[in-house]
C-alpha cells in the first residue's frame, strides 16, 4: 500500500533529505510550510498520516488586526489540532507531532490531545535522532491505525 501523507513544518524546504526519507519508505509526502496551508490541504486531501511540528511561526503576512499576543503564543500547532478533533472520527488522520520542546505546558496539552483521540502519538527529537527514524515511527503509527489496532496512544521518550 502507498502510503500518503501531510508534513507540516516551516522548515520542510531546507531538509530536502529528510523528504527524501518518505519516499525511500514508499510514503508520498506533500509539504505545507505554515498551519493555514496545512489546514487547507487537510481539507482539500485525504491522508493516511500527518507530521507536525507544532512549534512554528505565525506566518509574515499576518492581519494586522490580529491581537499581537497571538503572535508570541507558544505551540501554534495544538491549533491544527483543533481542526482534526473536529473532523468525523472516521476521516482523521493519525496524527503524530515531533518536537524538540520539553515544555511541561506543550507536554500537558499534548496528553490531554492524545486522551481526547486527536493526537495519535509525540516524539522529542534529540540531536542523535536520524530522521530515518522519524518516518519509521510515523509509517508504524499509520499501519496500527489502518489495521484497526489501538493507536497505541502513548507519549514517546526522547528518541
Amino acid at each position: 500500500m502507498n502510503k500518503k501523507i501531510l508534513w507540516v513544518d516551516d522548515e520542510w524546504r531546507s531538509l530536502p533529505e529528510q523528504v527524501d526519507y518518505f519516499k525511500k519508505a514508499n510514503i508520498s509526502v506533500d509539504c505545507a510550510d505554515s498551519l493555514e496551508e496545512g489546514v487547507k490541504k487537510l481539507r482539500e486531501h485525504e491522508y493516511d498520516g500527518v507530521l507536525l511540528d507544532c512549534i512554528m511561526p505565525m506566518k509574515s503576512n499576518f492581519d494586522a488586526s490580529v491581537d499581537s499576543s497571538v503572535l508570541t503564543k507558544p505551540f501554534l500547532g495544538l491549533e491544527f489540532l483543533d481542526t482534526v478533533g473536529k473532523m468525523p472520527k472516521e476521516k482523521r488522520p493519525p496524527v503524530v507531532v515531533l518536537t524538540i520542546a520539553k515544555d511541561e505546558r506543550l507536554l500537558h496539552n499534548l496528553n490531554q490531545w492524545i486522551k481526547r483521540g486527536v493526537l495519535t502519538a509525540w516524539m522529542i527529537k534529540s540531536v542523535r535522532m536520524s530522521f530515518s527514524k522519524v518516518v519509521e515511527e510515523v509509517n508504524r503509527r499509520i499501519e496500527l491505525t489502518v489495521e484497526g489496532a489501538p493507536s497505541g496512544a502513548q507519549t514517546e521518550e526522547e528518541l
